[in-house]
Protein backbone atom coordinates (compact mmCIF):
# COMPACT_ATOMS: atom_id res chain seq x y z
CA UNK A 1 0.00 0.00 0.00
CA UNK A 2 2.71 2.71 0.79
CA UNK A 3 4.46 1.42 -2.62
CA UNK A 4 1.40 2.20 -4.39
CA UNK A 5 0.80 6.15 -2.39
CA UNK A 6 4.49 6.32 -3.45
CA UNK A 7 3.99 5.68 -7.12
CA UNK A 8 1.18 7.80 -7.11
CA UNK A 9 3.02 10.45 -5.62
CA UNK A 10 6.04 10.45 -7.84
CA UNK A 11 3.40 10.40 -10.84
CA UNK A 12 1.85 13.30 -9.73
CA UNK A 13 4.84 15.31 -8.87
CA UNK A 14 5.96 14.91 -12.61
CA UNK A 15 2.70 15.68 -14.25
CA UNK A 16 2.40 18.83 -12.12
CA UNK A 17 5.29 20.44 -13.43
CA UNK A 18 3.99 19.67 -16.97
CA UNK A 19 1.11 20.88 -16.80
CA UNK A 20 -0.80 23.58 -15.14
CA UNK A 21 -0.44 23.75 -11.85
CA UNK A 22 2.49 22.97 -13.90
CA UNK A 23 5.19 25.74 -14.33
CA UNK A 24 5.99 24.84 -10.91
CA UNK A 25 7.76 27.14 -8.65
CA UNK A 26 7.47 29.57 -11.09
CA UNK A 27 4.03 30.11 -13.00
CA UNK A 28 1.20 28.73 -10.20
CA UNK A 29 -0.95 30.96 -7.80
CA UNK A 30 -2.81 31.49 -5.51
CA UNK A 31 -5.37 33.91 -4.39
CA UNK A 32 -8.01 35.25 -2.05
CA UNK A 33 -11.05 36.10 -3.62
CA UNK A 34 -13.20 35.67 -1.11
CA UNK A 35 -10.96 37.21 1.26
CA UNK A 36 -11.34 40.07 4.09
CA UNK A 37 -9.21 42.33 3.35
CA UNK A 38 -6.87 43.42 6.23
CA UNK A 39 -6.32 46.91 7.20
CA UNK A 40 -2.33 46.09 7.05
CA UNK A 41 -2.72 44.98 3.39
CA UNK A 42 -2.70 47.06 0.16
CA UNK A 43 -5.99 46.25 -1.51
CA UNK A 44 -5.20 44.13 -4.99
CA UNK A 45 -5.92 46.53 -7.71
CA UNK A 46 -8.59 44.70 -9.81
CA UNK A 47 -6.21 46.20 -13.54
CA UNK A 48 -2.11 46.26 -13.57
CA UNK A 49 -0.86 48.95 -14.28
CA UNK A 50 1.67 50.31 -16.27
CA UNK A 51 4.49 51.83 -15.32
CA UNK A 52 5.64 55.42 -16.58
CA UNK A 53 8.35 55.22 -18.53
CA UNK A 54 10.18 57.53 -16.65
CA UNK A 55 10.43 54.90 -13.97
CA UNK A 56 13.33 53.35 -15.68
CA UNK A 57 15.22 56.47 -15.10
CA UNK A 58 15.50 54.97 -10.94
CA UNK A 59 18.34 53.92 -9.60
CA UNK A 60 17.71 50.71 -7.79
CA UNK A 61 20.32 49.12 -5.23
CA UNK A 62 19.73 45.50 -4.68
CA UNK A 63 20.67 45.27 -0.96
CA UNK A 64 22.25 41.42 -1.50
CA UNK A 65 24.52 42.97 -3.81
CA UNK A 66 27.71 44.09 -1.99
CA UNK A 67 30.70 42.21 -1.22
CA UNK A 68 33.12 38.95 -1.84
CA UNK A 69 30.99 36.18 -3.89
CA UNK A 70 31.14 34.52 -0.35
CA UNK A 71 28.95 37.38 1.48
CA UNK A 72 26.98 37.71 -1.43
CA UNK A 73 26.26 34.17 -1.72
CA UNK A 74 25.29 33.97 1.94
CA UNK A 75 22.99 36.91 1.58
CA UNK A 76 21.37 34.55 -1.35
CA UNK A 77 21.25 31.68 1.19
CA UNK A 78 17.85 29.63 1.92
CA UNK A 79 18.06 27.79 5.40
CA UNK A 80 15.36 26.44 7.65
CA UNK A 81 16.55 29.54 10.13
CA UNK A 82 17.06 31.93 7.31
CA UNK A 83 13.98 31.56 4.83
CA UNK A 84 11.16 34.12 5.51
CA UNK A 85 11.98 37.08 2.84
CA UNK A 86 9.94 39.95 1.88
CA UNK A 87 11.17 39.95 -1.78
CA UNK A 88 10.85 37.34 -4.02
CA UNK A 89 11.07 36.26 -7.70
CA UNK A 90 8.68 34.24 -10.07
CA UNK A 91 9.48 33.40 -13.43
CA UNK A 92 6.68 33.63 -15.88
CA UNK A 93 5.47 33.43 -19.53
CA UNK A 94 4.78 36.46 -22.32
CA UNK A 95 1.62 35.49 -22.45
CA UNK A 96 0.80 35.35 -18.90
CA UNK A 97 2.27 39.08 -18.40
CA UNK A 98 -0.21 39.30 -21.25
CA UNK A 99 -3.26 38.10 -19.11
CA UNK A 100 -1.81 40.14 -16.11
CA UNK A 101 -2.15 43.32 -17.81
CA UNK A 102 -5.67 42.77 -17.96
CA UNK A 103 -6.92 40.84 -14.75
CA UNK A 104 -4.29 42.35 -12.59
CA UNK A 105 -4.80 39.01 -10.60
CA UNK A 106 -1.47 37.87 -9.91
CA UNK A 107 -2.20 34.45 -8.42
CA UNK A 108 -3.83 32.14 -10.83
CA UNK A 109 -2.85 28.62 -10.31
CA UNK A 110 -5.43 26.49 -8.56
CA UNK A 111 -4.75 23.43 -6.54
CA UNK A 112 -7.32 21.30 -8.98
CA UNK A 113 -5.57 22.11 -12.09
CA UNK A 114 -3.97 18.91 -13.31
CA UNK A 115 -2.30 16.11 -11.20
CA UNK A 116 -1.97 16.99 -7.35
CA UNK A 117 1.20 18.21 -6.57
CA UNK A 118 3.34 16.82 -3.78
CA UNK A 119 2.21 20.29 -2.09
CA UNK A 120 -1.12 19.57 -2.35
CA UNK A 121 -0.53 16.25 -1.63
CA UNK A 122 1.42 16.57 2.38
CA UNK A 123 -1.58 20.07 2.81
CA UNK A 124 -4.47 17.42 2.13
CA UNK A 125 -2.59 14.80 4.66
CA UNK A 126 -1.89 16.77 7.30
CA UNK A 127 -5.34 18.17 7.51
CA UNK A 128 -6.62 15.05 8.63
CA UNK A 129 -4.65 15.90 12.03
CA UNK A 130 -5.73 16.74 15.07
CA UNK A 131 -4.67 20.15 17.33
CA UNK A 132 -3.57 23.59 15.60
CA UNK A 133 -1.47 21.58 12.29
CA UNK A 134 -4.79 20.09 10.98
CA UNK A 135 -6.75 22.98 11.52
CA UNK A 136 -4.42 25.01 9.46
CA UNK A 137 -3.91 22.56 6.95
CA UNK A 138 -7.97 22.64 6.72
CA UNK A 139 -7.74 26.41 6.65
CA UNK A 140 -4.93 26.60 3.54
CA UNK A 141 -6.85 23.75 1.87
CA UNK A 142 -10.13 25.01 1.92
CA UNK A 143 -10.59 29.12 2.47
CA UNK A 144 -10.51 30.81 -0.71
CA UNK A 145 -8.00 33.27 0.26
CA UNK A 146 -5.33 30.17 -0.33
CA UNK A 147 -6.75 28.55 -3.57
CA UNK A 148 -4.81 30.25 -6.10
CA UNK A 149 -0.83 30.46 -5.80
CA UNK A 150 2.37 31.59 -7.78
CA UNK A 151 5.53 29.70 -7.25
CA UNK A 152 9.00 31.84 -6.27
CA UNK A 153 12.07 31.28 -5.28
CA UNK A 154 14.82 34.46 -3.61
CA UNK A 155 16.99 34.57 -6.83
CA UNK A 156 16.32 34.07 -10.37
CA UNK A 157 19.05 32.39 -11.14
CA UNK A 158 17.87 29.43 -8.90
CA UNK A 159 15.28 28.72 -11.37
CA UNK A 160 15.99 30.23 -14.66
CA UNK A 161 16.00 26.77 -16.36
CA UNK A 162 13.71 25.01 -14.21
CA UNK A 163 13.28 21.95 -12.89
CA UNK A 164 12.64 18.83 -15.54
CA UNK A 165 12.92 19.70 -19.27
CA UNK A 166 10.65 22.79 -19.35
CA UNK A 167 11.64 26.34 -18.39
CA UNK A 168 8.40 28.24 -16.61
CA UNK A 169 9.20 31.45 -18.93
CA UNK A 170 11.26 34.44 -19.53
CA UNK A 171 9.89 37.15 -17.80
CA UNK A 172 11.11 37.86 -14.54
CA UNK A 173 8.33 39.24 -11.68
CA UNK A 174 9.01 41.00 -8.68
CA UNK A 175 7.21 40.18 -5.98
CA UNK A 176 7.03 42.17 -2.16
CA UNK A 177 5.15 41.09 0.42
CA UNK A 178 3.51 43.21 3.58
CA UNK A 179 5.81 43.98 6.02
CA UNK A 180 4.19 41.81 9.13
CA UNK A 181 3.70 38.89 6.10
CA UNK A 182 4.15 35.15 7.80
CA UNK A 183 5.89 32.46 6.52
CA UNK A 184 4.76 28.97 6.64
CA UNK A 185 7.85 25.73 6.87
CA UNK A 186 6.20 22.59 5.37
CA UNK A 187 8.74 19.51 5.51
CA UNK A 188 7.61 16.14 6.34
CA UNK A 189 10.97 15.61 7.38
CA UNK A 190 10.84 17.69 9.91
CA UNK A 191 8.72 17.32 13.52
CA UNK A 192 6.55 19.03 13.39
CA UNK A 193 6.13 19.23 9.78
CA UNK A 194 4.11 22.82 9.63
CA UNK A 195 5.42 25.94 11.71
CA UNK A 196 5.63 29.47 10.92
CA UNK A 197 7.87 32.72 11.34
CA UNK A 198 7.66 36.51 10.65
CA UNK A 199 9.57 38.17 7.94
CA UNK A 200 12.12 39.17 11.48
CA UNK A 201 12.72 35.38 12.00
CA UNK A 202 10.46 35.20 15.02
CA UNK A 203 8.11 32.07 15.62
CA UNK A 204 4.43 32.32 15.33
CA UNK A 205 2.53 29.58 16.83
CA UNK A 206 -0.17 27.98 14.51
CA UNK A 207 -2.93 28.17 16.81
CA UNK A 208 -2.81 32.10 16.44
CA UNK A 209 -2.41 31.72 12.82
CA UNK A 210 -5.52 29.02 13.11
CA UNK A 211 -7.53 32.54 14.27
CA UNK A 212 -6.42 35.01 11.86
CA UNK A 213 -5.05 33.19 8.85
CA UNK A 214 -4.88 37.00 7.06
CA UNK A 215 -1.47 37.68 7.71
CA UNK A 216 -0.36 34.11 6.47
CA UNK A 217 1.77 35.17 2.67
CA UNK A 218 3.79 32.00 1.81
CA UNK A 219 4.71 28.64 1.98
CA UNK A 220 8.85 27.54 2.37
CA UNK A 221 7.83 24.10 1.13
CA UNK A 222 11.10 21.23 1.38
CA UNK A 223 11.11 18.12 0.30
CA UNK A 224 14.22 15.68 0.80
CA UNK A 225 12.55 12.25 1.06
CA UNK A 226 12.38 9.37 -1.25
CA UNK A 227 8.86 10.29 -2.01
CA UNK A 228 9.79 12.65 -4.38
CA UNK A 229 12.29 11.70 -7.42
CA UNK A 230 14.33 14.64 -6.92
CA UNK A 231 14.77 16.49 -3.46
CA UNK A 232 13.37 19.73 -4.30
CA UNK A 233 12.50 23.69 -2.49
CA UNK A 234 10.05 26.71 -3.24
CA UNK A 235 8.51 29.35 -1.81
CA UNK A 236 4.61 28.73 -2.65
CA UNK A 237 2.59 32.46 -2.42
CA UNK A 238 -0.68 31.17 -1.60
CA UNK A 239 -2.50 35.01 -0.52
CA UNK A 240 -2.56 37.94 -2.61
CA UNK A 241 -3.47 40.01 -0.07
CA UNK A 242 -0.37 39.74 1.55
CA UNK A 243 1.39 40.96 -1.41
CA UNK A 244 1.85 44.53 -1.38
CA UNK A 245 3.56 45.08 -4.67
CA UNK A 246 4.91 43.15 -7.66
CA UNK A 247 6.54 44.38 -10.63
CA UNK A 248 7.48 42.96 -14.58
CA UNK A 249 10.11 44.89 -16.33
CA UNK A 250 10.52 47.55 -13.58
CA UNK A 251 14.03 49.00 -12.47
CA UNK A 252 14.01 46.74 -10.06
CA UNK A 253 13.78 43.72 -11.97
CA UNK A 254 16.46 44.93 -14.04
CA UNK A 255 19.03 45.40 -11.14
CA UNK A 256 18.04 42.01 -9.76
CA UNK A 257 18.91 40.56 -13.03
CA UNK A 258 22.08 42.40 -13.24
CA UNK A 259 23.35 42.08 -9.79
CA UNK A 260 22.79 38.44 -10.76
CA UNK A 261 24.60 38.08 -13.85
CA UNK A 262 27.80 39.79 -12.18
CA UNK A 263 27.67 37.05 -8.99
CA UNK A 264 27.69 34.30 -11.57
CA UNK A 265 30.38 36.13 -13.91
CA UNK A 266 32.24 36.45 -10.45
CA UNK A 267 31.70 32.43 -9.31
CA UNK A 268 32.68 31.51 -13.16
CA UNK A 269 35.93 33.49 -13.00
CA UNK A 270 37.19 32.08 -10.00
CA UNK A 271 39.79 29.43 -11.03
CA UNK A 272 38.67 26.95 -8.62
CA UNK A 273 34.95 26.66 -10.18
CA UNK A 274 36.22 27.06 -14.17
CA UNK A 275 38.28 24.17 -13.59
CA UNK A 276 36.24 21.94 -11.51
CA UNK A 277 35.93 18.89 -12.33
CA UNK A 278 34.09 16.36 -10.67
CA UNK A 279 31.30 12.89 -11.02
CA UNK A 280 28.19 14.78 -10.82
CA UNK A 281 26.50 15.14 -7.11
CA UNK A 282 24.41 13.51 -5.70
CA UNK A 283 21.21 15.39 -5.30
CA UNK A 284 20.14 14.06 -1.87
CA UNK A 285 23.51 14.94 -0.67
CA UNK A 286 23.27 18.52 -1.44
CA UNK A 287 20.26 18.69 -0.28
CA UNK A 288 21.63 18.25 3.16
CA UNK A 289 22.62 22.08 2.49
CA UNK A 290 19.35 23.08 3.23
CA UNK A 291 18.54 22.44 6.91
CA UNK A 292 21.64 24.98 8.38
CA UNK A 293 23.70 28.20 7.48
CA UNK A 294 27.49 27.59 6.09
CA UNK A 295 30.27 26.89 8.53
CA UNK A 296 33.13 29.63 8.68
CA UNK A 297 35.06 26.77 6.99
CA UNK A 298 32.36 26.16 3.89
CA UNK A 299 33.47 25.82 0.66
CA UNK A 300 32.31 27.47 -2.04
CA UNK A 301 30.13 24.78 -3.53
CA UNK A 302 28.36 24.62 -0.51
CA UNK A 303 27.06 28.00 0.09
CA UNK A 304 26.28 27.76 -3.72
CA UNK A 305 23.90 24.93 -2.81
CA UNK A 306 22.00 26.77 -0.28
CA UNK A 307 21.33 29.36 -2.74
CA UNK A 308 19.70 26.97 -4.74
CA UNK A 309 15.88 25.45 -5.04
CA UNK A 310 16.88 22.43 -7.33
CA UNK A 311 19.89 20.47 -6.32
CA UNK A 312 20.31 19.10 -9.76
CA UNK A 313 23.14 18.31 -12.19
CA UNK A 314 22.08 21.85 -14.49
CA UNK A 315 22.85 23.80 -11.30
CA UNK A 316 26.02 22.18 -10.58
CA UNK A 317 29.09 24.95 -9.37
CA UNK A 318 31.70 24.40 -13.12
CA UNK A 319 32.02 27.32 -15.58
CA UNK A 320 30.27 25.31 -17.92
CA UNK A 321 26.94 25.21 -15.94
CA UNK A 322 27.25 28.39 -14.68
CA UNK A 323 27.94 29.54 -18.20
CA UNK A 324 24.89 27.85 -19.07
CA UNK A 325 22.67 29.76 -16.45
CA UNK A 326 24.39 32.61 -17.17
CA UNK A 327 22.82 32.63 -20.74
CA UNK A 328 19.51 32.08 -19.41
CA UNK A 329 19.68 35.20 -17.45
CA UNK A 330 20.90 37.09 -20.25
CA UNK A 331 18.12 35.69 -22.57
CA UNK A 332 15.28 36.98 -20.08
CA UNK A 333 12.85 38.88 -21.90
CA UNK A 334 12.26 42.76 -20.25
CA UNK A 335 8.36 43.62 -20.21
CA UNK A 336 7.26 47.10 -22.33
CA UNK A 337 5.73 49.27 -20.71
CA UNK A 338 6.74 47.54 -17.62
CA UNK A 339 4.08 46.87 -15.04
CA UNK A 340 3.97 48.05 -11.00
CA UNK A 341 1.14 47.25 -8.55
CA UNK A 342 1.68 50.00 -6.85
CA UNK A 343 4.10 51.96 -8.69
CA UNK A 344 7.36 51.90 -6.02
CA UNK A 345 9.22 54.73 -5.00
CA UNK A 346 13.44 54.57 -4.55
CA UNK A 347 13.08 53.97 -0.93
CA UNK A 348 10.38 51.27 -1.24
CA UNK A 349 12.96 49.11 -3.55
Amino acid sequence: MRRAATIVLVAGFFACRSGTDSASLADASGTGAASTPSTASTPTPSRAVEAPAVAKARTVRVAWDEGTVTARLQALAMTEASYAKRDVYSWTTRAQIDALRTSGKLLVAKSTDGAKSPFVWLLESLAKQTGDTGALATILTTDTRFERRRYAWTAAYATVLGLLDKRYGDELVHVKLRPDAVYLSLDPSRVPALSATDLEGKPVTLARLVADPSRIAAIYHVRKGLDVPSPFREIVLVNEEAIVAYGVGTPRVIAELEAEKRLLRDLAALPDVEARTHAPRRARERAKHFDSAAPANAKMVEHWDRSLAFPIPRYELDGAHLRDVLAALEGAHVASPPIEVPTLGATDE
